[in-house]
């Protein structure tokens, strides 16, 4: 079961990112992320939230079903996937647009950056059951997940607000208030698979 959550998370997190950059592609804006930047999400989600679902606890009805006759790769867990990787898109496409209205080129981009993050991030959240919402699951019963939450935020937000860093990533500092409503839309991928 912590293949197919690990699964879920990962494919549902790189769709999204592949789908937001082809999509500002084919709307003919410009590109929402740098190549520096996209490793970056990849490095801070994948590596860190990503890896802690090892350490979940499978749920009483995924351990009384044996490991060769689960499917890795079957219609649900795609369902769930592909409705993740959209609704991740749409939101970053969305922070992207509005912000390259009002913003510079540079400030939307950071916008569209931690947005990824975010929702990347709190995704991890929802790929800790399979079968089960978040809101039954024991809220600490894996504190790898809620540690890597807190590094992948700590360090995103390091590299949004130090300057070597901003320089680095082709970054700046977004406006507080600019960062709450990104971090408050967000939010709602948890809504989503619930």
């Amino acid at each position: 079961s912590n293949i197919k959550s690990f699964e879920k998370y990962l494919l549902a997190a790189n769709f999204g990112v592949i789908a937001v950059i082809s999509v500002a592609m084919i709307a003919n804006l410009p590109s929402p992320l740098l190549p520096l930047q996209l490793l970056w999400i990849n490095l801070v989600t994948d590596g860190t939230a990503g890896l802690a679902l090892a350490f979940e606890k499978s749920q009483k009805s995924q351990k009384e079903t044996p490991a060769f006759f689960q499917d890795i790769f079957g219609k649900f867990l795609w369902r769930k996937i592909f409705l993740i990787a959209i609704f991740m898109t749409f939101g970053v496409i969305f922070i992207y647009y509005f912000s390259l209205r009002t913003l510079p080129l540079e400030l939307a981009r950071s916008a569209a950056f931690i947005g990824l993050i975010f929702f990347s991030v709190l995704n991890v959240l929802n790929a800790r059951s399979l079968e089960e919402s978040l809101f039954r699951l024991p809220p600490f019963s894996n504190l790898f997940v809620w540690v890597s939450v807190f590094v992948s935020l700590i360090l995103s937000l390091l590299t949004l607000y130090f300057p070597i860093f901003q320089k680095a990533f082709g970054l700046a500092s977004l406006p507080g208030i600019y960062l709450l409503e990104i971090l408050f839309m967000s939010f709602a991928i948890i809504g989503v698979m619930e």
